[in-house]
């Protein structure tokens, strides 16, 4: 009884003594201002049209509580044009090379200190553009102009690590203008696979807005043949083919944007029977016209691959066993395979893919025999929907005639082959004549490719 009673004793003592102290947060031992945003920044000032425009550009002093400040800190700043040529000397920055100084007309600065009042742990420096004479001094919209800034002193503690106390403060002067969204980043190609009596041959593309006031605004877009022809190789290879036209529908060719939130989208349709198999077409949509703004000329085309594709070419993983009757050898070896399609029902793909298949020898070239032939097979419909006979079809036109079926290539007499379309897999089997022996003895191939 005696020791619960000094217990709680000790315990009132502890609380009374919690109940008179005070959380005290300190600051960091060594406090120190840098800008909030060091380095290259960019500041949209496209939308105001004449005037001036003030950015804000925060200072920041970290490790300090502003609880703890009872003074002012005072900051010294200066234009340094010198942090330009860094900038554009090193090659790892996203912009070098391509950054200019802005007039000094163009802007302005008042002073060249900057103070963080008592309580506070950061502050601005105004920087204020001269939009008019901006627009006077007939300045290229393409560049990155930007203001040159950095700290030189702080009244208290330090100032932190160089690159953290100079910044290019820079300016963004496009005008408001619409662009095919995909191309935000530089011009991108989509790609598109149709597939025969699948009924789904209808794209959409969001055509987006940049510094558009909110309005209802009507663009049009159009097939842009000029486009595609002056397109670089980087997005449409040479001797490349633009989509028929009339293998294509715009069937929004006038559409509105509002805003940000509500984007126009532009819908085409594409009629595969105007298309062929093995052939890569280019499809250049462009926004033709706007009711107001201009559409912004680099992005405002959107170039989309387009092939014809069946149902099967999918990516696989291949066990096959091979048996050789000339060397009584039985060798097996998984593979990856991802076949190419040649029409709606017949894929294109390799017979074997290892320099190891059984039969294989050491005589001269005997590897070359087994290794990158190709055959095509065309799947034929039963009575059950969800199997399919397998046809083997020899390739006779390969550029490099290694890689033609060999000349007695045919389904394996003694073992069916079928296409499982539940189990989406290939069950082959398959043969032709060694032909490395006068007698002719065969090579045999039983195969399950499953798709991933």
């Amino acid at each position: 009884m005696k020791a619960t009673k000094y217990i709680f004793i000790a315990l009132a003592a502890v609380l009374a003594l919690s109940a008179c102290s005070k959380n005290v947060w300190i600051d960091n031992a060594e406090p120190k201002a840098y800008f909030a945003q060091y380095g290259y920044s960019q500041n949209t000032v496209w939308n105001v049209d004449a005037g001036t425009y003030t950015v804000n550009f925060g200072i920041n002093i970290g490790g300090l509580r502003p609880d703890n400040r009872k003074t002012p800190i005072t900051l010294g700043f200066a234009v340094n044009p010198a942090i330009i040529a860094t900038y554009n000397a090193d090659i790892t920055q996203e912009f070098s090379g391509l950054v200019e100084e802005l007039p000094a007309s163009c802007y302005s600065i008042a002073g060249t200190t900057a103070e963080v009042p008592a309580g506070a742990v950061s502050t601005v420096i105004p920087v204020v553009f001269n939009l008019t004479a901006i627009q006077a001094a007939g300045l290229d919209a393409a560049k990155r102009y930007v203001v040159p800034l950095e700290l030189t002193s702080v009244s208290e503690y330090a100032l932190n690590e160089k690159e953290m106390c100079q910044a290019l403060v820079g300016i963004d002067l496009r005008q408001p203008s619409f662009y095919f969204y995909a191309n935000r980043s530089g011009v991108v190609l989509a790609s598109r696979k149709l597939i025969p009596d699948s009924n789904d041959y209808t794209d959409s593309f969001t055509i987006a807005g940049y510094g558009i006031p909110k309005g209802e605004y009507t663009i049009q877009v159009a097939y842009d043949a000029a486009a595609f022809a002056a397109a670089p190789t980087s997005i449409i290879p040479k001797s490349s083919l633009i989509i028929p036209e009339d293998a294509v529908t715009i069937k929004t060719d006038q559409i509105v944007y509002k805003s940000e939130s509500e984007p126009a989208v532009v819908k085409v349709e594409y009629d595969p029977s105007k298309l062929e198999f093995l052939k890569a077409y280019y499809l250049p949509l462009s926004i033709s016209s706007t009711s107001a703004y201009a559409p912004y000329e680099e992005y405002k085309t959107a170039f989309v691959k387009v092939e014809m594709k069946n149902r099967y070419e999918k990516n696989y993983a291949s066990v096959l066993t091979v048996h050789s009757a000339t060397t009584n050898r039985t060798g097996a070896y998984a593979a990856k395979k991802a076949p190419t399609s040649y029409l709606a029902d017949v894929i294109e793909m390799q017979c074997a893919t290892n320099n190891t298949v059984a039969g294989a020898t050491a005589t001269a070239a005997t590897s070359a025999t087994y290794n990158n032939k190709y055959m095509r097979i065309k799947l034929v419909p039963t009575a059950d929907p969800n199997i399919f006979d397998i046809e083997y079809i020899r390739v006779t036109d390969k550029t490099n005639k290694k890689q033609n079926s060999a000349e007695t290539l045919e389904a394996d007499p003694d073992n069916r082959s079928y296409y499982d379309w539940v189990k989406e897999q290939f069950v082959l089997n398959y043969r032709w004549r060694h032909p490395d022996k006068a007698t002719g003895e065969w090579v045999t191939v039983s195969e399950i490719m499953q798709a991933n």
